[in-house]
């Protein structure tokens, strides 16, 4: 009757421990078994100050990104699309500036403003597999840029006018942040740093340069 009371109690712990291991192995099967599909947004202030004498440059994001179903889904591929909107203020002398009357102008004053659309595929590298609650991440990646610069002048309250003047650059991203896993997605904090040439007629042999803050959400699926 004892040797009998044994098996049944080692029969229930073996039935439970099967249970308990079937339902780690669904669990775990079922963070694995994610789309690998991500989408997210970010707010970005950047300053051009370093590179030019664009100041401080507010913009943002949104990307779609494909996680890689290998090394547990550390390396994805994303392609992001922002705006980016820079201003810079001065003040000049031209002795070609002359009034109706023919009177040289003292000097006058200008106004940019630098409108930028950029599109970036960019390969993000997580140092733990994304179902950590904590992780760390760089990316890099070429960029395209639509650049639109508009610039007002203006002598003694005589105004010039309007110039304006579009290209398509080349350019370059990276960055480096960390995220904490919250509900589908991450919250998230970078620093980051994009690039490219802008040699408008208006601004002269210049860059977009800037290095900004980003914080944002992406969510995965």
């Amino acid at each position: 009757m004892k040797s009998k009371k044994i098996i049944l109690v080692l029969l229930i712990i073996g039935a439970l421990a099967t249970h308990n291991t079937m339902a780690a192995e669904t669990k775990g099967e079922v963070k694995n078994n994610l789309l690998g599909i991500s989408v997210g947004a970010r707010m970005v202030v950047s300053f051009s100050q370093i590179f030019s004498k664009l100041g401080v440059t507010p913009g943002g994001n949104i990307e779609i990104g494909y996680l890689l179903p290998f090394i547990e889904k550390r390396l994805a591929i994303e392609l992001a699309s922002g705006y980016l909107w820079a201003n810079a203020k001065g003040s000049g002398q031209d002795q070609r500036l002359v009034s109706s009357e023919g009177e040289v102008y003292e000097g006058y004053e200008w106004e940019l403003i630098q409108h930028q659309l950029i599109f970036t595929l960019q390969i993000k590298g997580r140092i733990f597999p994304i179902g950590k609650k904590f992780n760390t991440y760089v990316y890099a990646g070429p960029s395209l840029y639509l650049l639109w610069s508009v610039v007002k002048a203006n002598a003694e309250g005589n105004d010039f006018g309007t110039n304006t003047e579009r290209s398509t650059k080349p350019g370059v991203s990276c960055g480096a942040g960390v995220e904490y896993k919250l509900g589908p997605g991450r919250l998230f904090g970078e620093i980051l740093m994009a690039w490219s040439p802008l040699n408008h007629d208006v601004t002269g042999d210049k860059s977009t340069g800037n290095l900004g803050l980003g914080f944002g959400y992406i969510a995965v699926f």
